[in-house]
């Protein structure tokens, strides 16, 4: 503390500069900090930087393989409505090659099930070929006029 005259003493003088020599020293080690961290934020902004454009790189990938997929599985319906005509067309339907497989699989079975129900069906309802065989009159049904005119036919 300074004396009455406003001066310090030459130990206060010493012990002042050994104060602002240790301040000084602080200071300059949480300036080194400071730097550090600074480095730091800035390397740690760069990866962010570097991990958001490889994220949009990676998001304009996933669309493109989207469309890609969906074209694919376009083609391959075709493909299936293609090789199987006795499949109505709207039997085939899906987003993914495993709906579209699962779909073939479904109406595959469907024409099936109604090919053996037409067969039953044609079956049963079977009419013989031809007309039926001709059999003689049956003269007992006949009343006595009817068969006096066919006894004269014969």
């Amino acid at each position: 503390m300074p004396n009455e005259n406003g001066t310090f003493t030459p130990e206060e003088v010493e012990e002042l500069k050994l104060q602002l020599g240790e301040e000084l020293k602080a200071r300059d080690q949480k300036i080194a900090e400071l730097g550090t961290q600074l480095l730091t934020l800035t390397e740690l902004q760069t990866e962010r930087d570097q991990l958001k454009t490889a994220l949009e790189n990676h998001a304009t990938e996933v669309e493109s393989l989207k469309t890609n997929l969906q074209a694919a599985v376009g083609k391959y319906q075709g493909l299936l409505l293609a090789s199987n005509p006795q499949i109505p067309h709207e039997l085939i339907q899906g987003a993914s090659i495993d709906e579209l497989n699962a779909s073939v699989e479904n109406a595959r079975a469907l024409v099936s099930k109604i090919r053996e129900q037409v067969a039953k069906e044609a079956e049963t309802a079977r009419v013989p070929p031809g007309a039926p065989p001709r059999t003689g009159v049956e003269v007992e049904a006949l009343s006595p006029t009817e068969k006096i005119k066919y006894g004269l036919r014969r």
